[in-house]
């Protein structure tokens, strides 16, 4: 089969893992990569030792693996207690990895330390924030057999409990087309990290994607894009165009679209060309009354740091839409399906930042020593899309996944 769905939920619902968030998708994805004699992965967060163990020795074995990642300063070092690990924190952990990686020399570790900043991220203290958040895998088995691989799971070591998905497409070369541009163009990109070694924040903040633009052709993109600081699909900044081809997946909808992601508000954008998918969903939903539309998500508007925004949206979606939501702790997810043949697949949120994309933005950063420092440079989240169509089978094992969820979940209501 072309496409392959793992969705997964926890084997426990409070104590962190050594494996991630869900361990069983962690078993998914190394069952899906046995075998192949290259292995590119994009990982927002490398420090699980279990993975690690794996590409080690798929390395050793004779497999060219290669990891993008992010900078050891991206990682948190607030220290929480894993099973089997005791107390620990993301970032000692990603440095034992990173460690082993120049000592012992198996695999390749790139760094991608792109920054942005946005008024109004209170999460961020206001300061940049990296933009890589994506978890993609590309593996090639010789032979014209090709993997490509989305997961909503970072596969981090620290992450609290989550259901996760899993998405595979086998051999489509409609799909292979844009997951080999990005990893073509990523690994051109980033840093080796023994040439990143000594690096400071400065360093990561002045490190710039702008003066390398690529301009993409949408048959390239077609069915499986990426949004990035260095992407313009058509002349169109790269996080805008992903934003487009999903609204123009649910102009399609007749019956229904079920939306399932761990935040979904990107509402009120800073950038005045981004197209929102909140308000895209008013206006197919105006057009046709009976469309049923429900949201699944991780958390209520009170639970964000980006209070007013998560609101606004459940408000419009109570009281003007009429829109059945809940929230759930264990999403993870982030899938949006559509009647009951088409499915969007991404390893975004749906939130202010994902969709919006400039070249011209001002960014500013601090150093250690209270001093400023400006740059003009690309806002872009990194993130890995596809949209699957006329997939009925695929369709139903995102739906059970989803009813799962969603009979276990809270109803978000607003009592005025």
């Amino acid at each position: 089969m072309p496409f392959r769905v793992y969705c997964e939920l926890p084997f426990k619902t409070t104590l962190k893992h050594a494996d991630g968030s869900c361990p069983l998708l962690l078993q998914d994805l190394k069952s899906e990569l046995k075998g192949a004699k290259t292995i590119n992965a994009a990982l927002y967060l490398f420090n699980n030792p279990s993975l690690y163990s794996f590409f080690k020795n798929m390395a050793a074995s004779g497999t060219d693996v290669n990891v993008v990642s992010l900078p050891l300063r991206g990682y948190t070092n607030k220290k929480v207690k894993i099973e089997s690990l005791g107390k620990t924190s993301k970032m000692i952990e990603a440095e034992k990895i990173y460690s082993k990686v120049l000592s012992e020399g198996h695999i390749h570790l790139y760094i991608f330390p792109h920054m942005y900043s946005w008024f109004g991220a209170l999460y961020a203290g206001g300061g940049p924030s990296y933009s890589f958040h994506v978890k993609a895998f590309l593996a090639d088995f010789g032979e014209k057999l090709q993997k490509c691989i989305i997961s909503s799971g970072n596969f981090s070591t620290g992450d609290p409990p989550h259901s996760e998905n899993l998405l595979v497409i086998e051999n489509e070369e409609t799909y292979e087309k844009g997951f080999n541009q990005f990893f073509n163009d990523l690994l051109q990109r980033a840093i080796p990290y023994e040439k990143y070694l000594g690096k400071g924040p400065l360093d990561d903040f002045q490190f710039n994607a702008k003066n390398t633009m690529i301009d993409i052709q949408s048959d390239v993109f077609s069915k499986a894009f990426f949004s990035s600081p260095y992407y313009r699909i058509d002349g169109v900044g790269s996080n805008h165009y992903a934003s487009q081809k999903i609204i123009e997946m649910l102009e399609k909808a007749k019956s229904r679209i079920w939306i399932c992601s761990q935040h979904f508000h990107d509402a009120l954008p800073f950038d005045p060309d981004a197209k929102t998918i909140v308000s895209a969903l008013k206006r197919i939903k105006e057009a046709n009354p009976k469309l049923e539309v429900l949201v699944l998500k991780q958390t209520t508007s009170a639970g964000l740091a980006d209070k007013r925004r998560a609101a606004i949206v459940e408000s419009i979606f109570q009281y003007y839409m009429k829109v059945k939501q809940r929230f759930n702790r264990l999403v993870h997810d982030k899938f949006i399906i559509v009647d009951d043949d088409k499915i969007n697949v991404c390893t975004s949120n749906y939130t202010p930042t994902q969709f919006a994309w400039s070249d011209k933005r001002t960014v500013e950063f601090k150093d250690e020593k209270g001093q400023k420092h400006t740059k003009i440079d690309t806002f872009s989240e990194v993130n890995a899309f596809a949209i699957l169509e006329n997939v009925p089978e695929v369709v139903k094992q995102y739906e059970s996944h989803f009813w799962r969820l969603w009979k276990d979940a809270n109803e978000i209501k607003f009592d005025i």
